[in-house]
């Protein structure tokens, strides 16, 4: 969100809503970030960070293999019970990258301070 060019800050968004009785935001590129345009795009930097050769396409055959087995519906653990044995031990490492999410500082105030106010 930017005003001006730069980027709105709490005090002016809580001004801008200010009459208003509840708030929503849109959850990712509004209160949460993710540092990569795809999901590929994470496993290819563990995969690099972690001289882990050929654990991108590991993880994506193993979300698809992991779907195929439930319908379409999978979890984080059924895919991890897909992945080959040599890539399980990063298993807590992407977790760790996911929980880098990035939520600027700016928006997480005003989410905080609307909160309080019981407006979200």
């Amino acid at each position: 969100m930017t005003r001006g060019g730069n980027s709105m800050d709490a005090d002016w968004i809580l001004s801008e809503v200010k009459g208003y009785r509840f708030i929503s935001f849109d959850l990712y590129d509004t209160l949460l970030i993710r540092p990569y345009v795809r999901p590929k795009d994470l496993f290819r930097h563990i995969e690099k960070a972690y001289d882990a050769p050929g654990f991108a396409e590991a993880r994506i055959k193993a979300e698809a293999e992991s779907r195929g087995c439930k319908g379409g519906e999978t979890t984080f653990n059924r895919i991890y019970e897909c992945i080959p044995e040599e890539y399980k031990h990063l298993k807590r490492t992407e977790l760790e990258f996911e929980s880098r999410v990035y939520c600027p500082p700016h928006i997480r105030d005003c989410f905080n301070q609307l909160c309080k106010k019981h407006k979200v």
